[in-house]
């Protein structure tokens, strides 16, 4: 799971220098890297309106910046919500 969160982290850091700390905080900061898998990063968030928002308003940002970081023309991210995750 190292590399996953060595991605994410860096995303966010680019992430963190285009979005006002406001909107960063609320909606970036609360996303969590679960796994990488065919080259898609998959995050998670707590429910499904953080999971309907973020895909509305903030993935194709989050695939831009995955994209900066990878080089990847298409990067992949998936973001579900923890209630689609069965309990560990």
């Amino acid at each position: 799971m190292e590399q996953e969160f060595s991605v994410w982290d860096s995303a966010c850091d680019l992430l963190r220098n285009r979005l006002s700390k406001d909107v960063y905080d609320r909606w970036i900061a609360v996303i969590r890297p679960v796994s990488l898998k065919n080259r898609k990063l998959v995050l998670s968030v707590a429910n499904d309106f953080y999971l309907s928002w973020l895909e509305e308003h903030y993935l194709p940002l989050i695939r831009e910046a995955l994209g900066l970081l990878t080089g990847a023309t298409r990067p992949g991210a998936i973001v579900t919500s923890e209630t689609e995750w069965p309990d560990e």
